[in-house]
């Protein structure tokens, strides 16, 4: 029943299409392209769209009176809708049948095979039961299965453990022979193999579901439907899921810290979570051997083994964290005096593990004062001016920045100044506008800054995410005696 009504409605839907489309291209004909301009098709379709429900009639009369010759309107009219009418049962029928046909040959999976109550179809709440549904027919192929739902664990993501296959088996328990077919999976990285796709009356077969885990990590789940000729049981859904996972996992395993103000202390914790076990399954006695930082005259870094009675309700209720081996918590303290602007350091741990010596923690963050920086091409989250990655030699590029300055101080080219870039030459392309009469008083002084990399400027590439690859401006502002440094990271690529 359900079928029959998907063809009838693709067939209404195709007539429907093909009669305006016939529609207009007979008018076209009859009357001259010249006659009939595309605004015209344009503005047929759409007030058809609005009257579909009252039927082809209204559009036609609209549209096609003034068009039709003056012999017999209504006679014309007639033939013509008799003509499209009949032409577009004829396609409609045609392409609503072969749509249909096309749609349920290739059967798309649906992500709700892989909910819940489509699980508990097919999947008996006792695994030591069979699986049978309850009002089977006689002198039929009936489908008997004991599994379809398998969870692998948790996992190491190494190359060994990435790739991996179940066995299920289905049993053929009626009087008549049982055909098996994939009809439907979650994604290329699961392939199903039945051993026989035919199975006599008494015999059962294997079907084997194996993964590749290697492109996806963390939380797996995918899922194979298979059609059968039981017409109590006309769908099986085996399901494949778990959790891959690393020998050591840092929780958080970024660092950001925002909100800071110059001259101020903050602080950031982390844990680590080893989950490696020795060759006889007994946790593995990690230890943190050596820990260093990008910027050790301004971080701190203390790192303390703790016991597992430091896990949080939220570890314990967690599939991952609850199986943990070894414990540590970790604080990362910025001291005062950094400077002001955005910054990213690495902290590097070493470690005894044979399978992840070293673990790395990125921190990155922004600290806020008395000068604010924006335009269009500042990234103020990141605190990088990106001037494009495919600046040309021959024509250059240019771009504008505006510092924002809430302070006393006097801005002239004596307490704002570039004080160095990288790369060297750089340093000749920028251009400052500084504030004269009134708008140097103000409480805010705004400079506008002007990047100009001018036609013939060299070949080069500082589109490096690591700080000393990529570019840089430093601006000073005050006197000598209370200055500051507002460092900006650039990011560009000169080419041909």
């Amino acid at each position: 029943m359900k079928k029959g009504l998907v063809l009838f409605g693709n067939v209404i839907y195709n007539f429907r299409e093909t009669a305006l489309f016939l529609l207009v291209l007979y008018t076209c004909r009859r009357h001259g392209s010249q006659n009939f301009p595309l605004v015209f098709v344009k503005n047929c379709f759409g007030l058809f769209n609005q009257v579909k429900g009252k039927g082809l009639i209204a559009p036609g009369i609209i549209f096609f009176r003034p068009l039709i010759s003056t012999v017999s309107f209504e006679e014309t009219l007639m033939r013509t809708f008799g003509i499209v009418i009949l032409s577009a049962l004829i396609v409609g029928t045609i392409i609503g049948y072969a749509t249909w046909q096309i749609y349920h040959h290739f059967n798309y999976w649906d992500v709700s095979f892989e909910t819940e109550e489509n699980i508990a179809k097919v999947v008996s709440p006792n695994k030591n039961k069979n699986i049978r549904p309850i009002n089977s027919l006689a002198g039929q192929a009936q489908v008997k299965v004991s599994e379809t739902n398998y969870d692998f664990g948790i996992l190491e993501m190494t190359p060994e453990n990435e790739k991996g296959s179940h066995d299920f088996y289905v049993e053929n328990v009626g009087t008549q022979p049982l055909t098996l077919k994939e009809s439907g999976k979650g994604c290329l990285c699961t392939t199903c193999t039945i051993a026989k796709a035919t199975v006599v009356p008494g015999d059962k077969t294997k079907i084997t579901i194996a993964w590749d885990a290697s492109r996806s990590g963390g939380i797996f789940s995918q899922g194979v439907k298979v059609s059968t000729s039981d017409p109590t049981f006309p769908e099986i859904f085996f399901r494949i899921h778990g959790l891959y996972t690393a020998a050591i996992i840092a929780n958080p395993n970024h660092l950001k810290m925002t909100g800071m103000k110059n001259g101020t202390q903050a602080e950031e914790q982390f844990r680590i979570y080893g989950f490696e076990k020795d060759e006889n399954g007994l946790p593995f006695p990690l230890e943190i051997v050596e820990q260093t930082i990008s910027n050790p005259d301004f971080f701190d870094v203390k790192i303390e083994k703790v016991g597992l009675d430091q896990l949080t309700e939220e570890d314990k209720s967690s599939k991952l964290f609850s199986e943990t081996t070894n414990l540590f918590i970790g604080t990362v303290t910025m001291k005062p005096g950094m400077r002001q602007g955005a910054f990213e350091e690495t902290l590097r741990l070493r470690t005894n593990s044979p399978k992840f010596p070293i673990l790395e923690i990125p921190i990155e963050g922004q600290i806020a004062g008395s000068i604010n920086i924006t335009g269009n091409r500042y990234d103020r989250n990141r605190g990088i001016l990106d001037l494009g990655g495919n600046i040309s030699s021959q024509k250059g590029a240019e771009e504008s920045l505006r510092l924002m300055i809430n302070d006393t101080i006097v801005i002239n080219e004596e307490t704002l100044k570039v004080e160095r870039t990288r790369p060297d030459w750089l340093k000749d392309d920028i251009h400052i506008t500084y504030p004269t009469g009134e708008m140097a008083n103000l409480p805010v002084k705004m400079i506008d800054i002007k990047i100009q990399l001018p036609p013939g400027t060299p070949l080069c590439n500082f589109n490096s995410t690591n700080a000393e690859q990529s570019g840089e401006i430093v601006f000073s502002v005050g006197t000598d005696d209370n200055k500051q440094e507002v460092i900006i990271p650039v990011k560009f690529a000169v080419g041909p």
